[in-house]
């Protein structure tokens, strides 16, 4: 259901005067809850028609005579009756939604605690402390860098979009590469430098989250200048790998 039909069909109106058939009642109740376009008219609409309603009550109370103005008055109180209850279930439609933000939050903090782990992980592998150095916590002076796929050739002149300046004393830097809807069993991601040169490369790596890789390389190899990172998705069948995704970012 598209806005086009809404318009045609006039099934803002027809749905506050409860003229629509079951099906096309529950179609647009379905379109309206995710269109806040739609939403923002279907109230408007309802408002419009409730002091419409009151101004027409409250011309016949100053003109009924006594006796014929009761019948009047309750139904001005039905009507905002019926309004009120309308605001109190919108109050807690969004306080549902309130509460699934909520949720997403609280999965979004536990993702970066597990990339932090995992960074910590990847550093103690790649350079393993002398004997008797004490573990420092996981992920501690670790900066996460979340990188988007570049579309076409946006950012060609004011250069790559994220742009980061590494802490002296990290020792890793983990990029987080949204891969979107690819679904290979395994990547193979490399770095190159502005001049072309290949810096890092990551074979048989496999997705952190279910849209996400997280690589961690060395900072040291990171100097200031500008970097592309392609990903490549492997086969099963040892084919040649597919492309996947390209990004870019800038150290400054």
């Amino acid at each position: 259901m598209d806005h086009v039909y809404v318009e045609e069909a006039d099934l803002v109106s027809r749905y506050l005067l409860h003229r629509l058939s079951a099906d096309e009642e529950q179609a647009f109740e379905a379109h309206f809850v995710d269109c806040p376009a739609c939403l923002d008219r279907l109230e408007t609409t309802k408002r419009l028609r409730e002091g419409l309603r009151t101004l027409a009550t409250d011309a016949a109370l100053r003109t009924s005579p006594p006796a014929a103005r009761w019948p009047l008055a309750l139904a001005a109180g039905l009507l905002l009756a019926l309004g009120l209850a309308f605001a109190v279930a919108r109050i807690v439609g969004l306080r549902g939604e309130l509460a699934g933000l909520r949720q997403d939050l609280s999965r979004i903090e536990a993702r970066s605690r597990d990339l932090e782990r995992q960074a910590g992980d990847l550093q103690r592998r790649i350079a393993p402390d002398p004997p008797g150095t004490p573990i420092p916590a996981p992920g501690a002076g670790v900066p996460v860098v979340a990188l988007s796929i570049v579309r076409g050739g946006s950012g060609a002149e004011s250069g790559p979009a994220v742009q980061f300046t590494p802490p002296p004393a990290a020792p890793l830097v983990v990029l987080l590469l949204d891969l979107g809807s690819a679904s290979a069993p395994s990547y193979r991601v490399a770095i190159t430098n502005a001049r072309g040169a290949q810096i890092w490369t990551g074979e048989h790596l496999t997705l952190t989250t279910p849209t996400e890789l997280a690589v961690a390389i060395p900072s040291t190899l990171l100097q200031p200048g500008d970097y592309a990172v392609q990903v490549d998705g492997e086969r099963r069948d040892a084919g040649p790998p597919r492309a996947v995704g390209h990004f870019a970012f800038r150290v400054r």
